[in-house]
């Protein structure tokens, strides 16, 4: 017998429930699916970043494949060091308004006049320190970064990524060779490495245009794959070859990849989405690229393996702004997304059985389309209101304000014994309610790095988040200043916005379509006439069939019985003409 760890896994499951809530909630070896929930500024961005980064971090292959569209998940490979220059500035308030005396036995950084001069108008900037006269004075805002009641970017780190981008996108190749540091900056730079320099090149060191020796280059930031917009069977083809190339060097080189709409023309970019999960189950199940390693693979024991060993086999897809990519049939979204939506909606459901974990955030759950929302793990809750979150989610808002009515009550040895009075005592006992604020905050009143984790079977948990170790892009960034890189659309390349479908093709789905409808008349049929329901019950059990995955396309959920009835009248006349 070949005694080999891969042929066999001692997987187990225990009999007795496990609270979920004392269990860490991010899982990196069961696969899920858990969206992000929250209010404009609430904190849902900072959220996926972290998660993202912890992905990353053990070695998932990350596939950032959707975002906002002004280059959001291109700020992977861009570091500000937001990290060292909060605490700079810190350091620099807390010696000059709080006069510590190594508090903590640490050494006191101390300031050179001109790194002071830098930071004090870093400070003003920011709004920590204000002019007043001839000397300055701490703000309100400043005395919170003392107190570390702000939450800020702490990026350290520039990550190397993999953007894939349609084959029309032409980049100036020097704006990226800028970008990844292949031409020397100054002459300070060039001496710390070389002492010796010919005339010639001088000049086109003067002009920023010297390239350095290969040996001194840094790992480039970005790498560019061009794809094929699959808008026909031969481009299809083409375009999941691509697409594998494309994953497997990310996974090889330890690089996210990138996907933003920033760089598509019309409603390619949806195109590219559905393909991608049309295509994902035959990527992840059936090409063999994706096989968990085995001992004799590796050529050692497991418990001596690398995390990048251990995950290679796992995908990790991130797709900020659901919204725009998967949207509800009540939204008036761009006419293309409903081939993505109907795309991630087919696949979704069998996610957990593609060593996959799939993220995504949104504002309202409105705004996601319904046979989406119910297949997640669990829910990530940020900052947001009542009216927003909406009536699914009533239940938890009540909830929290019971766990603080009861805490009051305890506080305050029964004196608080009514929920109506529990803003009262509140305002009356400003400490007791930090105390409840720590364990059991308004999710309305949630700090941007707090969130609630609510589970499918209503447990749910308090947990804080930081950010991804890559800058985290602020609403008037723009990435083509940060970054230096250009690009063009060239049109020549661009394939038609709407090339016709083969015979074969239409033939295929026109059979589907028909199918679908005889499935569902069938249903309909039986309902009526077996079970006697009335067209209103008829329509709850065709909107199951809809999120089961049954029949898609549909969209159920926005008709009424009337409708119903009509479309099985006009329906009973074409199928029962069709002879058996």
């Amino acid at each position: 017998m070949d005694f080999d760890v891969g042929s066999f896994t001692p997987n187990s499951k225990s009999r007795k429930h496990q609270k979920r809530s004392r269990r860490d909630w991010m899982d990196f070896e069961e696969p899920v699916i858990a969206p992000v929930m929250g209010m404009r500024g609430g904190g849902k961005g900072g959220m996926m970043d972290y998660m993202a980064q912890r992905y990353f971090d053990e070695y998932f292959t990350v596939l950032h494949i959707w975002a906002a569209r002004s280059g959001e998940n291109l700020y992977w490979m861009i570091n500000k060091d937001c990290g060292l220059h909060f605490r700079k500035i810190k350091q620099l308030l807390t010696q000059k308004f709080i006069k510590l005396q190594n508090p903590n036995g640490e050494r006191i950084h101390v300031f050179s006049r001109e790194e002071k001069e830098f930071y004090q108008k870093l400070a003003i900037q920011g709004g920590f320190l204000e002019l007043f006269g001839s000397d300055f004075q701490l703000t309100k805002k400043g005395s919170d970064l003392i107190r570390n009641m702000l939450v800020h970017c702490t990026c350290d780190r520039a990550i190397p990524i993999l953007l894939v981008a349609p084959d029309y996108v032409d980049f100036d190749q020097n704006t990226v060779d800028r970008f990844n540091g292949v031409f020397w900056k100054d002459m300070n730079e060039y001496k710390q490495h070389l002492s010796e320099i010919k005339s010639d090149d001088k000049q086109l060191l003067l002009q920023g245009k010297l390239k350095k020796p290969s040996y001194l280059r840094s790992n480039p930031l970005i790498k560019i794959r061009k794809i094929t917009i699959p808008t026909t069977e031969a481009r299809k083809e083409k375009f999941r070859k691509e697409w594998t190339d494309a994953v497997l060097q990310a996974r090889e080189e330890h690089r996210p990849l990138i996907i933003t709409p920033l760089m598509f023309e019309g409603m390619d970019k949806f195109e590219v989405i559905s393909e991608i999960f049309k295509y994902h189950k035959t990527l992840v199940n059936m090409s063999g690229h994706f096989k968990p390693l085995t001992e004799s693979d590796v050529g050692k024991e497991r418990k001596y393996w690398s995390k990048k060993q251990k995950n290679w086999h796992k995908i990790a897809i991130f797709m900020n702004e659901a919204r725009s990519v998967t949207p509800s049939s009540k939204m008036h979204g761009e006419t293309g997304a409903g081939k993505s939506k109907r795309s991630v909606y087919d696949l979704v459901p069998e996610m957990r059985h593609m060593k996959t974990w799939y993220h995504t955030d949104f504002q309202n759950p409105s705004d996601i389309y319904d046979g989406i929302r119910p297949q997640s793990n669990f829910v990530i809750i940020k900052q947001t209101s009542p009216n927003l979150a909406g009536g699914d989610w009533k239940w938890l808002f009540e909830r929290i304000e019971t766990d603080r009515f009861g805490f009051m009550r305890r506080l305050t040895r029964g004196r608080c014994d009514d929920t109506t009075y529990l803003r009262h005592y509140e305002k009356k006992f400003p400490q007791l309610k930090d105390w409840i604020d720590q364990r059991r905050p308004r999710i309305s009143e949630l700090s941007p790095d707090m969130a609630y984790v609510v589970w499918e079977n209503n447990e749910f948990t308090l947990v804080r988040n930081g950010m991804g170790r890559f800058h985290h892009k602020l609403s008037l960034e723009d990435v083509m200043l940060d970054t230096g890189i250009r690009w063009t659309v060239n049109m020549e390349k661009k394939p038609e916005a709407e090339e016709p479908k083969g015979k074969k093709e239409l033939k295929e789905e026109r059979s589907k379509k028909k199918q679908m409808k005889q499935l569902i008349f069938n249903k309909m049929n039986y309902l009526r006439e077996v079970e006697k329901k009335n067209w209103n019950n008829i329509l709850d059990d065709l909107i199951q069939m809809e999120k089961d995955g049954i029949v898609y396309g549909f969209d159920f959920n926005e008709k009424d019985g009337k409708w119903c009835s009509d479309k099985f009248r006009s329906w009973k006349k074409t199928f029962e003409s069709i002879p058996a």
